[in-house]
């Protein structure tokens, strides 16, 4: 593979023309002709083939075969923006493959100006054999095809851990890079997985499973309720997280079925012939595991086994990297939201750091709760309160909303119309946005219809609330003293969107909405009347949803001048 970026490339260009690091440190670089033919082999598709090949044997690097420029299909390959440096070849050029279903990106690469001690390998382009399907050999002298190399080669496999394990960007980006390795180094893997324990309120772990020829990387989660069951009781790898240093299964040498290990049915059924299971322990202790299971004869040899026990402590540190990482994301989402989360990990973390945006805010209340918390031990009242979140927050979670915070019995939470991070260049659309809001007034309300029929039916009484519907804009960041900060939002809506749901005492109905809200209201809204809120100067028509009003009249469509929203048909809208 090409050299690292990171070499200086301020003083390294001179000394490679020169030569004078080659002749100096004894470093050696031999183009020699390849004695196969070679084919490879990408999503169906052939991007070289040719029986001039060389093969480049390079100080501390493990062989390389290089395909002379004529042979390559350039037609699927696209020059990539990346390139690196070696002080000893020059600069390194990449391409990207796309095939009919699926894009390989950096899959090949080449020296187009090389240094003039080594300006022969110009003519000539190598693929990353980790990245490919099928890598076939024929020997030039008997025809014999080679569809793997003949022995495993540690020299490949040391060469990416080192270097390229470290590049990987995800968990997932790192369990296929380690497959594409076992396979580039000899040792045929057609499935790997790398599991790791989580902390998570709902989630106990997560297992990340590659396989050969198939796009992407599969990832698992086992939920607390049940992941002693399926995770944990009915997996090979059980014992290692019992205490085992390893576990290994010679498939082709057992008669099924597996009774209690069901997976090793389905990969003895698929062809594998050895399946192994190692330790990844985290710096805290925490006893993790990884298995790889092999479809060659005789599965993984001893070299292979030795050469992966020895490199699992190294990469335990990178897998723990990656599931911090995760448990990060996980805990912002958790506390913060997901949106909110998003826009932390983004960098917005100093006290000030926010945007003004326009969103739906949506304000919701339990009645009563002070009668409640009285009446109740305080482990039921705690119980209720949670059913009532669950409620709330679980509809306006189910509905792309984003869970601000929970102020005592309420929820403060808002529909973000546009977002300064969004992904996708869509322009933004308050229609959509309120439909959202609506339709999770809708099933918090259904939640909660559920819980007072089966608190009726205890002799209880029902839940009461309020829900207020606004949408404006509103500040939306970092608040607080300094070194304790809250992520949410302020301004003049949310005070409104808290005075409308106060409102829902006054007028009989559970959801209260804005003026400003049934203007770009997909649904017709009912009228409740014009009505005065705390703090606000002038009188307000205020709406609801049509099944909430107390006589369902026919609702009217208002025009209004709610800032900073442009009217709608300014926006297409």
């Amino acid at each position: 593979m090409p050299d690292d970026p990171t070499f200086d490339r301020a003083r390294a260009p001179e000394q490679g023309r020169s030569g004078a690091l080659s002749r100096t440190r004894g470093y050696r670089i031999d183009l020699v002709p390849y004695p196969r033919k070679v084919r490879v082999i990408a999503d169906g598709v052939v991007l070289a083939e040719s029986g001039e090949a060389a093969v480049m044997r390079e100080t501390r690097h493990a062989p390389v075969v290089y395909f002379p420029r004529s042979s390559v299909d350039f037609s699927v390959l696209t020059e990539s923006e990346r390139y690196t440096f070696c002080p000893f070849k020059g600069d390194a050029s990449y391409w990207h493959f796309q095939g009919p279903s699926r894009r390989i990106r950096n899959i090949a690469w080449a020296y187009p100006h090389p240094y003039r001690e080594v300006e022969e390998i110009a003519e000539y382009i190598a693929f990353d054999k980790s990245l490919v399907d099928d890598w076939v050999e024929e020997d030039l002298t008997t025809g014999e095809l080679h569809t793997a190399p003949d022995q495993w080669s540690s020299e490949i496999f040391r060469s990416w851990l080192f270097k390229d394990a470290w590049n990987a960007s995800s968990m997932q980006d790192f369990t296929a890079s380690f497959g594409r390795a076992l396979n580039a180094a000899g040792a045929s893997v057609p499935r790997v997985s790398i599991g790791f324990w989580m902390l998570h309120p709902l989630l106990s772990a997560q297992n990340h499973v590659w396989e050969r020829g198939k796009p992407g990387v599969e990832t698992f989660e086992a939920r607390k309720s049940d992941s002693e069951k399926d995770y944990y009781s009915n997996s090979p790898i059980r014992p290692i997280c019992e205490g085992a240093e390893a576990v290994r299964y010679r498939l082709e040498e057992l008669s099924g079925p597996f009774d209690d290990l069901p997976l090793l049915d389905e990969l003895k059924a698929a062809g594998m012939t050895d399946y192994v299971g190692l330790p990844f322990v985290f710096s805290d202790g925490q006893i993790n595991a990884f298995s790889i299971a092999a479809d060659r004869a005789g599965g993984f040899t001893e070299q292979a086994l030795k050469d992966i026990a020895e490199a699992a402590p190294v990469m335990a540190r990178m897998v723990e990297v990656h599931a911090q990482r995760s448990t990060m994301l996980t805990l912002l989402d958790t506390y913060l939201g997901s949106h909110a989360g998003e826009r932390i990990n983004y960098g917005l973390i100093q006290r000030g750091d926010g945007d003004f945006i326009n969103a739906v805010i949506w304000f919701c209340d339990l009645r009563d709760s002070t009668a409640l918390a009285d009446q109740l031990p305080p482990e039921d009242f705690l119980a209720l309160l949670n059913q009532f979140f669950e409620c709330m927050a679980g509809a306006v979670i189910d509905h792309e909303g984003t869970v601000l915070r929970f102020v005592g019995d309420a929820v403060l939470a808002i529909f973000p119309v546009e977002d300064v991070y969004m992904t996708e260049d869509l322009p933004p659309d308050p229609q959509l946005v309120c439909q959202a809001a609506i339709d999770a007034a809708r099933q918090a309300v259904a939640k909660i219809d559920g819980v007072n029929q089966d608190r009726a039916a205890a002799g209880d009484a029902p839940l009461r609330y309020g829900i207020g519907l606004h949408i404006g804009e509103v500040l939306y960041g970092n608040v607080g003293a300094p070194d304790r900060l809250e992520f949410t939002v302020i301004g003049p809506s949310v005070n409104e969107a808290a005075r409308l749901e106060a409102k829902t005492k006054d007028v009989d109905a559970p959801i209260v909405i804005s003026k400003a809200f049934q203007t770009w209201s997909p649904e017709a809204l009912n009228s409740i009347g014009e009505h005065r809120l705390r703090g606000v100067a002038k009188p307000t028509e205020l709406f609801t949803l049509p099944e909430f009003a107390a006589d369902a009249p026919h609702a009217r469509c208002l025009e209004t001048s709610a800032k900073p929203l442009a009217p709608a048909e300014e926006t297409g809208h």
